[in-house]
Protein backbone atom coordinates (compact mmCIF):
# COMPACT_ATOMS: atom_id res chain seq x y z
CA UNK A 1 0.00 0.00 0.00
CA UNK A 2 2.86 2.34 0.78
CA UNK A 3 4.25 1.92 -2.73
CA UNK A 4 0.85 2.61 -4.27
CA UNK A 5 0.41 5.69 -2.08
CA UNK A 6 3.70 7.08 -3.38
CA UNK A 7 2.31 7.05 -6.93
CA UNK A 8 4.38 4.08 -8.12
CA UNK A 9 1.97 2.24 -10.41
CA UNK A 10 4.48 -0.31 -11.77
CA UNK A 11 3.39 -3.93 -11.41
CA UNK A 12 4.30 -5.52 -8.09
CA UNK A 13 7.39 -7.71 -8.15
CA UNK A 14 6.60 -11.04 -6.48
CA UNK A 15 8.93 -13.91 -5.60
CA UNK A 16 7.37 -17.28 -4.86
CA UNK A 17 9.54 -19.72 -2.90
CA UNK A 18 9.09 -23.45 -3.40
CA UNK A 19 6.56 -22.99 -6.18
CA UNK A 20 5.95 -26.68 -6.87
CA UNK A 21 3.51 -26.69 -9.78
CA UNK A 22 3.13 -22.90 -9.54
CA UNK A 23 -0.55 -22.57 -8.64
CA UNK A 24 -0.08 -19.64 -6.26
CA UNK A 25 2.30 -17.66 -8.45
CA UNK A 26 0.33 -18.31 -11.63
CA UNK A 27 -2.81 -17.09 -9.87
CA UNK A 28 -1.08 -13.93 -8.67
CA UNK A 29 0.19 -13.23 -12.19
CA UNK A 30 -3.21 -13.85 -13.76
CA UNK A 31 -5.38 -11.93 -11.31
CA UNK A 32 -3.03 -9.33 -9.92
CA UNK A 33 -1.02 -8.50 -13.01
CA UNK A 34 2.21 -8.73 -11.01
CA UNK A 35 5.66 -9.59 -12.35
CA UNK A 36 6.20 -12.98 -10.75
CA UNK A 37 9.31 -15.12 -10.38
CA UNK A 38 8.58 -18.74 -9.52
CA UNK A 39 11.36 -20.70 -7.82
CA UNK A 40 11.83 -24.34 -6.98
CA UNK A 41 14.86 -26.48 -6.13
CA UNK A 42 14.23 -28.97 -8.94
CA UNK A 43 13.77 -32.07 -6.81
CA UNK A 44 13.92 -35.38 -8.70
CA UNK A 45 10.70 -37.36 -8.39
CA UNK A 46 10.54 -41.06 -9.31
CA UNK A 47 7.06 -41.62 -10.67
CA UNK A 48 7.64 -45.24 -11.67
CA UNK A 49 10.48 -47.71 -11.71
CA UNK A 50 11.49 -46.56 -15.18
CA UNK A 51 10.39 -42.89 -15.14
CA UNK A 52 11.55 -39.87 -13.20
CA UNK A 53 11.13 -36.15 -13.62
CA UNK A 54 11.86 -33.09 -11.54
CA UNK A 55 9.77 -30.38 -9.98
CA UNK A 56 11.42 -27.55 -11.92
CA UNK A 57 10.48 -29.20 -15.23
CA UNK A 58 6.85 -29.51 -14.07
CA UNK A 59 6.83 -25.87 -13.04
CA UNK A 60 8.21 -24.69 -16.40
CA UNK A 61 5.68 -26.88 -18.23
CA UNK A 62 2.78 -25.38 -16.25
CA UNK A 63 3.93 -21.86 -17.09
CA UNK A 64 4.24 -22.81 -20.77
CA UNK A 65 0.76 -24.37 -20.71
CA UNK A 66 -0.66 -21.10 -19.37
CA UNK A 67 1.33 -18.59 -21.46
CA UNK A 68 -1.55 -17.92 -23.88
CA UNK A 69 -3.83 -16.85 -21.02
CA UNK A 70 -1.13 -14.87 -19.21
CA UNK A 71 0.44 -13.27 -22.30
CA UNK A 72 3.11 -10.79 -21.18
CA UNK A 73 2.44 -11.61 -17.52
CA UNK A 74 3.86 -15.15 -17.74
CA UNK A 75 6.10 -15.70 -14.71
CA UNK A 76 9.82 -16.35 -14.92
CA UNK A 77 10.95 -19.77 -13.63
CA UNK A 78 14.27 -20.14 -11.82
CA UNK A 79 16.01 -22.79 -9.76
CA UNK A 80 16.53 -21.79 -6.15
CA UNK A 81 17.80 -24.10 -3.46
CA UNK A 82 17.27 -22.46 -0.09
CA UNK A 83 20.52 -21.62 1.63
CA UNK A 84 22.56 -21.94 -1.58
CA UNK A 85 24.43 -18.64 -1.78
CA UNK A 86 25.23 -19.03 -5.50
CA UNK A 87 21.56 -19.54 -6.39
CA UNK A 88 20.52 -16.58 -4.27
CA UNK A 89 23.22 -14.32 -5.75
CA UNK A 90 22.27 -15.30 -9.30
CA UNK A 91 18.59 -14.59 -8.63
CA UNK A 92 19.30 -11.20 -7.07
CA UNK A 93 21.69 -10.27 -9.89
CA UNK A 94 19.15 -11.14 -12.59
CA UNK A 95 16.23 -9.41 -10.90
CA UNK A 96 18.03 -6.32 -9.63
CA UNK A 97 14.95 -4.49 -8.36
CA UNK A 98 13.86 -5.66 -4.91
CA UNK A 99 10.79 -7.84 -4.65
CA UNK A 100 7.70 -6.17 -3.18
CA UNK A 101 6.29 -9.43 -1.90
CA UNK A 102 7.69 -12.89 -1.10
CA UNK A 103 5.11 -15.67 -0.94
CA UNK A 104 4.98 -19.41 -0.41
CA UNK A 105 2.35 -22.09 0.02
CA UNK A 106 2.64 -25.61 1.37
CA UNK A 107 6.37 -25.20 2.00
CA UNK A 108 8.00 -28.30 3.41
Amino acid sequence: QRRRASGDDAPLRVLELGSGVGALGLGIAAVGGARVVLTDPGVTVNLAADYSSNTLDWLAANVADNEAALRERAPAVRRLVWGDEAHTAALLAEFASPFDLVVGAELL
